[in-house]
């Protein structure tokens, strides 16, 4: 996996975590604070949208008490839906790259292989919005530089009026 050209040349050229938007750039990390160290999620494509509709049709067969008389065959059913729904919630992050935390368990992430390739993507699943692109004014899909020169440029402005005089 090679790392789309904007980023690559901003770790080499500017710095690879620090300053940037939200909490700021995240140090060189895997796209969830628990993922294991090498399971290939950087190799697999970034496919949100399928994986999103998979999730969804998944959720919608979420085993219900009232569908089974007998109460190990609903614990059994549950965990195992259970286990394949957190299977499809990590797949989402296949293919990305974890650039910073906005908050509340929100994160951004860089699409690091598949169509959306240098592209932004919010993290929003901690609310269970699953993962969403980054817009800007009316744009649709935000590149890493579109994303960090925008912050750039409003956090010049914010010094600027909050400089002593």
């Amino acid at each position: 996996m090679t790392l789309p050209e904007e980023y690559r040349t901003s770790l080499l050229e500017v710095g690879a975590s620090g300053a940037g938007p939200d909490y700021g750039l995240l140090p060189s990390r895997l796209p969830y604070p628990d993922a294991p160290p090498s399971d290939g999620h950087l190799q697999r494509p970034f496919r949100p949208g399928p994986l999103m509709d998979l999730l969804t049709e998944h959720g919608e067969a979420e085993p219900v008490r009232e569908d089974y008389a007998d109460e190990d065959a609903l614990q059994r059913d549950y965990r195992a839906w259970e286990e394949r729904n957190e299977e499809l919630d990590h797949e989402l992050t296949d293919g990305t790259w974890l650039l910073s935390h906005q908050g509340c368990a929100y994160y951004t992430l860089l699409a690091v292989t598949g169509p959306e390739r240098g592209t932004l993507w919010n993290d929003v699943r901690a609310v269970g919005e699953g993962i969403d692109p980054v817009r800007l004014r009316d744009k649709d899909r935000v590149s890493f530089a579109e994303w960090y020169l925008t912050w750039l440029a409003y956090a010049e402005r914010e010094a600027w009026d909050e400089a002593p005089r």
